[in-house]
C-alpha cells in the first residue's frame, strides 16, 4: 500500500475518535464543571443567607428585654389567671387592698370589625380582627395616695389596658374604688 493513502486514513480515524470518543466526554466534563460551579455559587448564596439570618438574630439578641416587654404586652391570648395576678401584684405594690374582682372571658373582633359602646363618650368603637378584648370589675379599699398610685402603674404597665370607669365610695374607716377595666390583646 501507498503511504499516501495511509496518512490521510489515519487523519480521518483519528478525527473520528476525537469527533465520538473524546469530544462528547470533554463536552461532558465541561458541563459538570458548569455544574459544580452553579451548584458553589448556589451554596454560597445560602451561606450568606444563613449568615444574614444569624447576624439578625444575634442583633435581636441585644433588643430581647424589649422584645419580653412587648410580647407580655400584646400576648397572643388574654390569661384570666394572669390578669388577676397582674391586678394583684398592682394593687399590693401600690397599697391599696383588691377587695373584689371579676374578669370576664376574652370576645374576638371579626373581619368586619366588633364594635362596642364607648361609655365615656357614647361613640361606637371599631375592634379589629385578631384583637381579643377581656373585662374586669375590681374593688380597691385604700387612701388617695395609693388609689393614685395604682392608678399610674395600671396606665404605665406593658399591657394594654383601658380604665372604662372609676367611683369612689366614701365610708367612715377606708375609702374604697370600683373600676371598670379592658384589656386588650393581639
Amino acid at each position: 500500500m501507498n503511504k499516501s493513502f495511509i496518512v490521510p486514513i489515519f487523519l480521518f480515524i483519528s478525527f473520528l475518535v476525537f469527533a465520538y470518543l473524546i469530544m462528547p466526554e470533554y463536552n461532558a466534563l465541561d458541563k459538570a464543571n458548569q455544574d459544580l460551579e452553579e451548584r458553589e455559587l448556589e451554596l454560597r448564596n445560602v451561606e450568606n443567607y444563613y449568615g444574614e439570618i444569624k447576624d439578625h438574630f444575634n442583633e435581636l439578641k441585644n433588643y430581647e428585654e424589649n422584645l419580653n416587654k412587648i410580647e407580655s404586652a400584646l400576648p397572643d391570648k388574654i390569661s384570666l389567671a394572669g390578669v388577676a395576678n397582674f391586678l394583684q401584684l398592682a394593687s399590693s405594690e401600690s397599697g391599696v387592698f383588691l377587695e373584689t374582682i371579676s374578669v370576664s372571658l376574652p370576645r374576638a373582633g371579626t373581619a368586619s370589625g366588633r364594635t362596642r359602646k364607648d361609655t365615656t363618650d357614647q361613640k361606637e368603637q371599631k375592634i379589629p380582627e385578631g384583637v381579643l378584648e377581656s373585662g374586669a370589675e375590681i374593688e380597691v379599699s385604700g387612701y388617695y395616695d395609693n388609689f393614685k398610685t395604682f392608678i399610674e402603674a395600671l396606665e404605665q404597665s406593658a399591657r394594654l389596658i383601658e380604665i372604662k370607669d372609676i367611683s369612689i365610695v366614701a365610708s367612715e374607716e377606708i375609702p374604697s374604688l370600683h373600676m371598670s377595666l379592658q384589656f386588650y390583646s393581639y
